[in-house]
């Protein structure tokens, strides 16, 4: 009991830390504070000290927020969900192929889960995951034909839509990736980094 609520202390220092980072967001690899110092740089993580409860539920080894006692009400940005992710060593995920999509869209749509983010970003006109692999090279993607303007996915509808979220029926269009603004809030889903 005494080490669950230690570990759930220690993830809800790190909520609260990156609350407070995450008005303060810089776009693209840092976050730096408005002194200047980088508090969080985006890149491989270390391998896990100790990994959040939901990430041994046996689905692939991820951690789902929405699984999270501490989490599952709670909705985060892009940046913020990053940064947890990497707290525990782990990465956003990245839904390269089939059998993680409909993992996580199994989970979303028996859950009534609105939303998730993934590591997906765009970096000028092409969006690329987390690790760097440009989410068009992937053998599956799950791109929705619609939108807020009925146009096709990514359409960068909102002018500043530079994360990828899997949406749940947001259009009529099932469960599907979107391009959405970074500071929109929602869960979302980490994975463990690759084996080196």
């Amino acid at each position: 009991m005494l080490k669950g609520k230690m570990q759930a202390s220690v993830l809800l220092s790190a909520v609260v830390l990156v609350a407070t980072l995450g008005a303060q967001p810089a776009h693209g690899q840092r976050w730096k504070l408005d002194d200047g110092k980088v508090v969080f740089e985006r890149g491989k993580p270390e391998k896990p000290r100790t990994a959040p409860k939901s990430a041994s539920n046996g689905h692939y080894g991820m951690f789902y927020s929405f699984l999270d006692p501490l989490l599952a009400s709670r909705r985060f940005s892009w940046q913020q969900s990053e940064a947890i992710c990497n707290f525990h060593g782990m990465t956003l995920a990245s839904l390269q192929d089939d059998r993680k999509h409909f993992k996580v869209a199994r989970l979303m749509g028996v859950l009534k889960v609105d939303g998730v983010w993934t590591s997906g970003a765009r970096s000028q006109y092409d969006f690329y995951w987390g690790l760097g692999e440009p989410v068009s090279y992937s053998r599956f993607k799950g791109w929705s034909r619609t939108g807020a303007v009925g146009r096709g996915q990514p359409d960068n509808a909102g002018g500043d839509e530079h994360c990828l979220a899997v949406l749940n029926n947001a259009f009529g269009d099932g469960i599907t990736w979107h391009d959405v603004a970074c500071d929109r809030r929602m869960a979302f889903v980490c994975e463990p980094p690759p084996d080196d």
